[in-house]
């Protein structure tokens, strides 16, 4: 099957482009992404298409497959010009990791698959027992990848599936509450399961690689030239304390195997700048609900950023409440605005548009911003 791509040497540009930025070379600019949210190409929306529930959809591997491809259509066909590379994405949800300790997954009719807890009392970690064979979100998600390589054979890339990082792991298998308050009364134990969850999530990634061929990265969103992308969305709300003692020795652990880490998370993290700064191996964080100038000047843009938004997608709840739609959408090119002013900058600015009649002017004025930033 022949898969809609950019041509070959505008491949080799981007990945020179984006592995220049990470390794501190010069750029000819910087590079960004530009998506229109209809043409992201997998959605619940479309699921309930023709009376097709979210439950069955996250099995239907054809399914997964033909709505990928159109994405990749429609964006090529948008003719925005951006440096984001195309790959095969096996959904499944985000208890891939949590799945091998024996966390039970219920498939919903109307959201993605939920995992749940196993454990809530720390004194039973010790009997926790990861075996991947069992890992029923993990092996979902390898059944879909294999699926799609046999169907478009080996010349196209497929992504990992969604890798959550050792505490947000962590806070799937043990109920999250009764897990921040161990790290207090039973730190031994808490420090037993975190390590065991990053040595998890290395040997389900490298055997997630032997059996899928021509794998895009080590990541299931934006490319890297090197390293492991993680969400760490409990980043936001922990202490900077507990964050260094728990999560920072397990996320290295992992950049160690993998030659670098990328994380993610959501919510508002600069109180965390130090132990990101402090983090061996870190490569870059991506985020959305704060503006790129507040991190940057905390970090001395010492690490790459992935961030941005040019309508109000991304933006938090408490300012959705607080602020029209308008009020968010000029913020966001202030913010863009502010760039200027931040020396040496290592960013990817991820550009977002939902309304498509809007598109072309977004664009445009995104790159005007940052070809001048």
């Amino acid at each position: 099957m022949e898969i809609p791509n950019k041509a070959k040497e505008e491949i080799f540009e981007i990945k020179k482009r984006i592995t220049s930025l990470y390794e501190r070379k010069p750029l000819d600019r910087l590079p960004f992404f530009f998506n229109i949210g209809k043409y992201e190409g997998f959605s619940l929306e479309k699921q309930a298409e023709g009376g097709r529930n979210a439950a069955r959809a996250m099995k239907d591997h054809q399914f997964h497959l033909e709505e990928q491809i159109k994405g990749f259509q429609q964006k090529l066909s948008a003719k925005f010009k951006d440096d984001a590379l195309f790959s095969l994405s096996p959904i499944a949800g985000v208890g891939t990791i949590a799945s091998a300790f024996g966390c039970p997954t219920r498939f919903l009719d109307d959201n993605m698959p939920w995992t749940e807890h196993i454990i809530d009392d720390p004194k039973d970690i010790i009997h926790l027992k990861p075996e991947i064979k069992k890992a029923e979100i993990f092996n979902l998600a390898l059944e879909k990848a294999l699926y799609f390589r046999n169907k478009v054979g080996s010349g196209f890339p497929i992504s990992l599936p969604d890798i959550q990082g050792p505490v947000d792991t962590a806070g799937i298998v043990m109920q999250d509450t009764r897990l921040f308050e161990a790290v207090y009364t039973h730190p031994q134990e808490v420090h037993l399961l975190m390590k065991m969850v990053a040595e998890t999530i290395i040997r389900m990634v490298r055997t997630f690689e032997e059996k899928v061929t021509n794998l895009f990265c080590y990541s299931h969103s934006n490319w890297l030239p090197y390293g492991i992308y993680m969400s760490d969305d409990y980043l936001a709300v922990i202490s900077p304390k507990i964050y260094a003692e728990f999560v920072v020795p397990y996320n290295e652990m992992i950049a160690r195997e993998f030659g670098g880490v990328f994380l993610h998370s959501c919510g508002d993290y600069t109180h965390q700048a130090g132990n990101l700064l402090g983090t061996k191996g870190l490569m870059g964080v991506d985020f959305h609900e704060f503006p790129i100038n507040k991190m940057a000047e905390k970090t001395n843009a010492k690490i790459v950023f992935v961030s941005g938004y040019v309508d109000d997608a991304y933006m938090n709840f408490n300012e959705r409440a607080s602020n029209t739609k308008e009020q968010i959408i000029r913020r966001s090119w202030q913010d863009l605005e502010k760039l200027k002013e931040v020396k040496n900058k290592r960013i990817i600015f991820t550009g977002t548009c939902w309304e498509e009649e809007r598109a072309v002017e977004y664009y445009h004025k995104m790159v005007s911003y940052l070809t001048g930033a």
